[in-house]
């Protein structure tokens, strides 16, 4: 029976969110535990560890199979790191997996090193990695393999998914597999995969995850459950849209079992309700991610958001009053953006004030309306896009943005136009849009650093010189303390975390 070392890389430290182990390794590594394998999970992000301590621990172990999960940022030196462990290891075996497999399936091949992958497996690994030992003792073929990506000949073939309809059937997050004290206590959980919209002519759930499927509530309670007994009481829900009636009903048992925790999730303005805010108050959430992308009712509807600028608005007040925080994501660039489209998100995220206020800059991906009908859209996709954009590390709000340039609008002006005007009016107004109260570029979970970490308890490390609000300074403060690799105050800071969520690990 083969053994694993499983792992993944997302780049250059810049964000809290590294402390927090991958929920798509944890399901990877119960899968194959439970059919018995050995598996052996490192971790490249920590501080200590690198891309060349797995290079290391690889050559030392001698595993039977390598299995690297891929993501946009650190894509291409995870490409790199498999083009040099296959020349010094041939034999080994090296699978892919993750989110950039899933979106660019049999396109992944376009990106150097590809090739040094024995196969990849698109979308729910989790799902079909049990097929491997049998392929690896050379009783089955890479043909009998469901949902998997390779390269036979000058050919690349994909294998058809066999997607179970039940998720009850899979294991919990294997934990116990990842040195937890090197982590924050907050954990993801997933209620359902899917999304229940499925029409943002930017997005490629319908192309990826046609199909909704939900875990349970009674699943999900037993989960946090076990979780709570390693210490963890804080939780990040990772669907991209969970429905009213999965929040509902998570907060209804979550209330009538007295479960004590606290969480963040993705939302939705089309059901946020005062009411609903209330509840998942209630209940342990304290803050949403909404996706509201722009601030023009044109774009909205061109977009096939399903809302308007008003859903939106009151969506967000209704959410605030119920008590809950919320960060608002927007993209810009979308085809049919102007100046003045661009003012008015900018306006529109100045006068709703939520907590949080992110820009970024419109990607198109494989599956997508936007992708497949780019005249329908009016714009012209280079003919090298998706090699380019494949490896793409972008963020509107800090750097460079001539890179970026990978489709042209009908006018004949690059994607880039509207990037950098944007950039230069949020730049204008950002002692406005970001404020002591209002910060930037933080997602949901930002929310749930600054109750792990409460203000009064780091007055000690994080004092009053910088004016910004207190989610900013945390969230900076280990973002400086990851880029240095300072060890040894990131061990005093986890150490006070684990302590105050309960029992430490």
């Amino acid at each position: 029976m083969p053994n694993f070392i499983l792992s993944t890389y997302y780049g250059n430290r810049k964000s809290f969110d590294f402390l927090i182990p991958p929920l798509g390794l944890a399901m990877v590594s119960a899968t194959l535990k439970r059919e018995g394998h050995d598996v052996t999970i490192y971790d490249p992000n920590l501080p200590g560890n690198s891309l060349e301590g797995l290079h290391d621990l690889v050559m030392r172990k001698k595993p039977d199979i390598l299995g690297l999960g891929l993501y946009q940022n650190g894509f291409t030196e995870t490409l790199a790191l498999a083009r040099e462990i296959r020349k010094e290891a041939p034999a080994l075996k090296i699978i892919g997996g993750g989110p950039q497999v899933t979106t660019w399936r049999e396109d992944i091949y376009m990106a150097p090193g590809a090739d040094a992958f024995d196969l990849f497996f698109a979308g729910e690994t989790e799902e079909h990695i049990g097929f491997l030992s049998s392929w690896f003792e050379g009783k089955s073929k890479k043909e009998d393999i469901p949902g998997i990506i390779y390269r036979k000949g000058d050919r690349i073939f994909q294998n058809r998914p066999d997607l179970s309809h039940d998720l009850r059937h899979l294991p919990f997050p294997s934990w116990e597999s990842f040195d937890m004290e090197r982590y924050l206590p907050i954990l993801p959980v997933e209620l359902s995969r899917g999304c229940p919209w499925q029409r943002c002519s930017f997005c490629v759930h319908k192309a990826i995850a046609s199909t909704r499927r939900e875990r349970g509530t009674g699943r999900v309670i037993q989960e946090i459950g076990r979780n709570l007994a390693l210490g963890v009481r804080h939780f990040r829900v990772t669907d991209s849209m969970p429905t009213e009636k999965i929040l509902r009903n998570l907060c209804s048992t979550l209330i009538e079992k007295g479960v004590d925790i606290t969480w963040s999730t993705f939302g939705n303005t089309r059901v946020s309700t005062k009411e609903l805010a209330l509840l998942m108050k209630e209940a342990g959430c304290i803050s949403v991610f909404l996706g509201i992308e722009s601030g023009d009712n044109g774009m909205l509807k061109h977009m096939k958001k399903g809302v308007t600028v008003r859903t939106n608005r009151e969506g967000i007040a209704a959410l605030r009053e119920g008590g809950l925080k919320v960060a608002a994501c927007n993209i810009i660039g979308f085809p049919g953006e102007t100046e003045e489209t661009i003012r008015k998100t900018v306006d529109f995220n100045l006068e709703t004030r939520p907590d949080s206020v992110s820009f970024f800059p419109l990607g198109i991906l494989p599956g997508s309306e936007l992708a497949m009908f780019p005249e329908k859209f009016g714009i012209s996709l280079h003919e090298n896009w998706k090699k380019k954009f494949m490896g793409l590390r972008y963020n509107l709000m800090g750097g460079e943005v001539s890179h970026l340039h990978y489709f042209d609008y009908s006018d004949g002006k690059p994607n880039t136009y509207y990037l950098v005007k944007a950039k230069e009016i949020i730049d204008n107004i950002s002692p406005l849009l970001f404020s002591q109260e209002q910060a930037p570029q933080l997602a949901d979970h930002a929310f749930l650093l600054s109750d792990l970490y409460p203000e009064e308890e780091m007055r000690d490390i994080i004092g009053d010189e910088i004016q910004a609000p207190y989610e900013v300074k945390l969230t900076r403060l280990f973002q400086y303390l990851l880029e240095e690799n300072d060890q040894g105050c990131l061990d005093v800071l986890l150490g006070r975390g684990w302590d105050r969520a309960g029992t430490a690990v």
